[in-house]
């Protein structure tokens, strides 16, 4: 496959820290705002922005979620106490481990999106998941887990990370997340729950087609 040329490297990467921009998500702003008919709305239309699934196919088809048997992980209680317990009980997650701005968690719901952007709006760090093996680990068994740690840190009397906004990080709310991020994860746009279930409904689109590269 042939290199990016530098100038549409450098375009695509403003558009991906700005957050990617599909044509349903341009067309719902366009039609909310009533400036579809507009000089500007019919230019940004022509542009040709990416459908959701011409940006998560290729997503999906190179990257492999990796699981664990959360049974047998053993995770440091003080990287637990990276996430408070009612939002790790709440959406079923556990910190796993922190290399620098990245958290990596681990879930028995890789596509709880609503979870995901919770975590990210906490810490202001970029989220990746790893799948808790269900085939080892139910998702009342992960439950029962995740409740366990805290319990034992609540009695070891570890001190818990205040959130992202309390220690004057980017952070707060999703959108603010997203927009201070650059990591491989904001591919996946974040927006409210109730609208953002982007990567969670095609996380589970079945078989990904081809990939066509005309590079």
């Amino acid at each position: 496959m042939s290199r990016i040329p530098p100038d549409k490297l450098r375009i695509g990467r403003s558009l991906l820290a700005g957050g990617p921009i599909t044509q349903e998500l341009l067309q719902a702003e366009l039609d909310r705002q009533g400036k579809g008919a507009s000089v500007l709305g019919k230019a940004l239309l022509k542009a040709g922005f990416p459908n959701e699934e011409d940006l998560i196919y290729p997503l999906l088809a190179k990257l492999r979620i990796p699981r664990i048997n959360a049974k047998n992980t053993k995770i440091p209680l003080e990287t637990v106490a990276l996430l408070p317990e009612e939002l790790a009980t709440q959406h079923q997650l556990l910190p796993l481990d922190r290399m620098g701005n990245l958290l990596v968690v681990v879930t028995s719901d890789v596509g709880n999106d609503e979870g995901m952007s919770a975590v990210r709006a906490h810490t202001g760090m970029t989220v990746f998941p790893i799948q808790s093996d269900p085939k080892s680990c139910s998702a009342d068994e992960f439950l029962g887990i995740v409740r366990d740690y805290y319990r034992r840190a609540r009695e070891a009397n570890v001190q818990f990370t205040p959130s992202a906004a309390a220690q004057g990080q980017p952070g707060g709310s999703p959108q603010a997340v997203a927009a201070s991020t650059n990591g491989v994860l904001t591919a996946i746009p974040i927006g409210p729950p109730s609208e953002d279930s982007f990567y969670k409904r095609f996380l589970t689109a079945g078989p990904i087609p081809a990939v066509q590269k005309d590079m």
